[in-house]
């Protein structure tokens, strides 16, 4: 695994489509939906243990491991970034004129995701994790509020805005993110069940 010693940022201004519509700003993420403790759990289990059972976790929903980031606070934590496709929308509309001519705009998003999974280790045998999930639009993630909870790593994030904005926001809440991220934690808990 290659570890990147320097902090990373995203350039987020994600313009869908060519059309002349208002860009409207999107930030999303699967915190708001989980709130803050539902996206974290601690774990008694080595951080070894626990990023295992989270890479396996994350590889078998499609999220693979694309980065891991050492804390610039001078602690021992790491972040890991995990990112996947979902699935690819074809938005608009087609009409056709007397002149025989089809006319109109059609565009096709390419939706996925992006977690950002932060390991803190206060002890040989005790892992705390946290889960920030966004949504990726054609590849580039979405800035979010909670983008905070990353500043340890130097990580930030410039607002992301949409033109087609308003067609594409219901798929941009974060909502799958949140399933996700439920759903690994529910599985790293079982680790726990386990050693016992």
């Amino acid at each position: 695994m290659k570890i990147r010693s320097i902090g990373f940022s995203v350039f987020a201004s994600v313009i869908a489509g060519g059309c002349a519509a208002p860009a409207v700003a999107v930030r999303a993420s699967s915190v708001p939906i989980l709130t803050k403790d539902g996206s974290s759990a601690d774990i008694h289990r080595s951080a070894t243990a626990v990023l295992s059972q989270l890479t396996q976790s994350m590889d078998g929903r499609g999220f693979h491991l694309s980065g891991e980031y050492p804390a610039k606070d001078g602690s021992t934590d790491k972040v890991y970034a995990f990112k996947g496709r979902r699935e690819a929308v074809t938005i608009g509309a087609i009409s056709s004129s007397i002149d025989g001519y089809t006319r109109g705009q059609i565009a096709t998003y390419q939706y996925g995701s992006i977690f950002y999974v932060r390991i803190q280790a206060p002890n040989p045998t005790e892992a705390r994790v946290f889960i920030l999930g966004k949504p990726m639009l054609n590849g580039q993630e979405l800035c979010s509020d909670d983008d905070s909870e990353l500043k340890a790593f130097q990580y930030w994030c410039q607002d992301s805005k949409l033109a087609n904005g308003e067609k594409l926001l219901p798929t941009l809440r974060g909502k799958e993110e949140a399933d996700t991220v439920r759903g690994v934690l529910v599985e790293l808990k079982r680790l726990d069940e386990k050693k016992e």
